[in-house]
């Protein structure tokens, strides 16, 4: 990396509206909603340099040149569907939706790349990925078959040449979460769900269960049966002496939804505590966490705030028991 005397500080515009309200004379329902709109200026990017700059090879020069919008919706909506002295069912939505989108990024280029496999680019999001764009297994002789950049197809692999931006990124456009809560007489069952959409990452453990290169020490289910072995076969996977190389197959979504905890507590009832004086309240209860995610991400666990998937141990999911006392 090379100095930058005009290097500054980052500087963010932002506007909020929004407005919190409430309905009717218990405040059953409740809704808060806010919209924003910001704009970062002078955003930190590092420009790739020419190996003859002096940098070297691989090297960079910090800019402050870029500018990046965000526009979006956040709200809560909670309401109690059903209330009396008895039983009460409270349901509860919060959500927050993100549009973003580079507006700048120096006066000498409107696109850099960013690291292997993500790319800026004006009218971009940030965090969008760029690869080599998958054709598929050619049936006739399993080659693996790449598009360039024209569209043609070729079985020839080079990335240079024939990456591009791909309609995948890596930051969410839509997150929240779900909670619910039912209660009958001194027992609750309390249950939250969150979920994150529209988000892709890359999955570099299909890159190593995949590599022929490491078949000695691990065979996936996928080499042994979706790999392709005769004429005319309709494969997922191509012939086992062909490259296993980085493509936009490798970007996957990792859009998720989860039980992230689910609660039953019972509370004693105060009549039986009256004869031990020393407690005010008591209650037991038992929990999950993690319980259930529902998803189409085929890495360890889609919860993962890294570009890519490799190997990371996965939210455990946990059982507890207990009790509360209140003296």
């Amino acid at each position: 990396t090379i100095g930058n005397p005009d290097f500054d500080w980052e500087y963010v515009d932002e506007l909020n509206v929004g407005f919190d309200l409430s309905l009717f004379r218990t405040q059953r329902v409740k809704l808060i909603l806010d919209w924003y709109n910001k704009v970062t200026r002078n955003m930190f990017i590092d420009l790739p340099l020419s190996a003859f700059s002096g940098a070297g090879a691989g090297g960079t020069a910090p800019l402050s040149s870029a500018r990046m919008g965000n526009k979006g919706v956040e709200f809560s909506l909670s309401g109690d569907v059903i209330q009396n002295k008895s039983f009460n069912w409270n349901i509860g939505v919060n959500a927050a939706y993100n549009k973003n989108e580079i507006l700048r990024v120096s006066d000498v280029t409107d696109f850099i790349r960013e690291g292997d496999t993500r790319w800026i680019e004006v009218g971009r999001p940030y965090g969008t990925y760029y690869a080599p764009r998958w054709a598929g297994v050619d049936p006739e002789n399993g080659d693996a078959l790449y598009y360039n950049a024209d569209g043609t197809i070729t079985n020839e692999y080079k990335p240079d040449e024939q990456s591009v931006p791909l309609s995948a990124v890596m930051f969410p456009k839509l997150t929240g979460g779900i909670t619910t809560a039912v209660r009958w007489k001194n027992i609750t069952l309390n249950a939250l769900f969150s979920f994150v959409s529209d988000v892709y990452r890359w999955n570099n453990i299909d890159f190593y269960i995949e590599n022929q290169g490491y078949m000695t020490s691990n065979q996936s289910r996928r080499m042994l049966y979706d790999r392709w072995k005769k004429p005319g076969d309709d494969a997922l996977l191509q012939r086992i002496d062909v490259p296993r190389n980085f493509t936009s197959k490798d970007i996957q979504e990792a859009s998720f939804m989860r039980l992230r905890n689910l609660q039953l507590n019972y509370s004693i009832p105060t009549a039986v505590l009256q004869s031990a004086k020393i407690i005010k309240s008591a209650n037991i209860f038992i929990q999950g966490q993690n319980l259930y995610t529902w998803t189409s991400w085929r890495g360890l666990d889609p919860e993962n705030n890294r570009q890519y998937g490799r190997f990371e141990y996965p939210n455990a999911r946990k059982f507890t028991a207990g009790f509360n006392l209140n003296f």
